[in-house]
């Protein structure tokens, strides 16, 4: 009991040590590092005809433009649906992003009438953390909800973060799974637990 009570406790000062820094992030520096996330999303973009995407919030990476270029191309978008009761994903396709609508948490979502995805094999899946370690170990917000996501399904996975937030080691638990791939701003990397 203590050893989990010792990892929620180091998880929970990370965190904080995180969102300030990434809060330290000037506007006119955030608007570059996005733009050549996008740039850098853009090329592996041929990946997958599905792509599930986050809408940011809390200073987090803004993918909207990559979103916009994979519906111009003709891929699929989805974006998640926080079903509170369960804290489950309930991932929805979009035709336009002027389909979301304001749900959970104050977060943006696709409509209930948008097609639900019910198949997950080949899609590529961005999902959102404070900070990726170079095993690929994620750090989010503790609500779990992208975690009880990936323990039930496999689509492809890709960790997206500033390269001044990607960590040497971060704390992790048994249920942890890391991403298949991390993007920073300087690219595409192969976190060492996916080699």
């Amino acid at each position: 009991m203590r050893s989990s009570q010792t990892e929620a406790s180091q998880k929970t000062e990370v965190r904080r040590l995180l969102i300030n820094r990434r809060n330290n992030i000037s506007t006119e520096e955030k608007a570059k590092l996005d733009a050549a996330l996008c740039d850098s999303l853009r090329l592996i973009a041929h990946k997958a005809d599905v792509w599930l995407l986050f809408y940011p919030i809390k200073n987090e990476p803004d993918l909207l433009a990559f979103a916009e270029y994979l519906l111009s191309v003709g891929k699929h978008v989805a974006f998640p649906i926080s079903l509170t009761d369960t804290c489950q994903l309930d991932f929805r396709l979009v035709d336009s992003l002027s389909q979301m609508k304001v749900g959970a948490y104050g977060i943006p979502e696709p409509p209930q009438c948008c097609r639900k995805v019910e198949n997950f094999d080949g899609a590529m899946c961005i999902v959102p953390a404070l900070s990726y370690d170079t095993r690929g170990f994620r750090i989010g917000y503790g609500k779990g909800y992208y975690d009880r996501f990936l323990s039930k399904h496999k689509p492809m996975t890709v960790g997206i973060c500033y390269g001044s937030l990607i960590c040497d080691r971060l704390p992790t638990d048994k249920n942890d799974v890391p991403v298949d791939m991390i993007i920073t701003e300087s690219g595409v990397t192969v976190p060492n637990a996916a080699k």
